[in-house]
């Protein structure tokens, strides 16, 4: 295995090159590897942060002659395996969490819509004490109040990609307020989707 460097994670000690663990974990080795086909690491003050953990090091001969090993090269491909199979779970979690987005309910209640007007002044009094609307007040009033959107987004707890997925649910449940409320978009053109 090739290995490149770059100058964070090489040193000169004494002529010789050396490697860190962080250098040799991002470039195929695990924990696993690096205790059992490796030396006992030289200590060195980290160059980063003064008052800093030593950085463990291994001279550049040594990583070399244990990348030749057919047991480094097992490690290596577990390793490998490992991150494939993780990727795959991944995806297979962001597939489920895009699923369950997708079956979340866009119901929004309708109701007068000069009721809508008054109850977000009243909810921007008291919660902001201000009276002034600000522009995306009524859309978010009918998002929190006459939308299921709490509870729905609830069920994405725990998801992978949940963030990307409470996004994509708010833009649709908007869109669809302003399907059941075009009032909401007619009076205020500068509205922020």
């Amino acid at each position: 295995m090739e290995n490149k460097f770059d100058l964070d994670s090489v040193w000169d000690i004494s002529d010789e090159k050396t490697y860190s663990k962080s250098y040799l974990l991002k470039t195929g080795w695990s924990e696993e590897a690096i205790r059992e086909l490796l030396p006992r690491p030289m200590l060195r003050d980290n160059p980063y942060y003064t008052k800093g953990y030593a950085m463990q090091v291994w001279y550049e001969d040594d990583v070399k002659q244990a990348e030749k090993t057919k047991k480094f090269k097992e490690y290596a491909d577990k390793k490998i395996k490992r991150q494939q199979i993780s990727k795959k779970a991944i995806e297979t979690r962001r597939r489920t969490t895009k699923e369950i987005a997708q079956k979340l309910s866009l119901n929004v209640k309708r109701i007068n819509y000069e009721d809508v007007k008054d109850m977000t002044k009243l909810h921007q009094l008291l919660l902001y004490k201000r009276e002034e609307l600000s522009i995306n007040a009524e859309v978010d009033f009918v998002l929190m109040y006459l939308t299921n959107y709490q509870r729905e987004i609830r069920k994405l707890k725990g998801c992978v990609g949940k963030k990307n997925a409470i996004n994509q649910y708010s833009m649709s449940l908007r869109e669809k307020i302003f399907e059941v409320y075009p009032e909401i978009l007619d009076n205020n053109k500068e509205i922020a989707y």
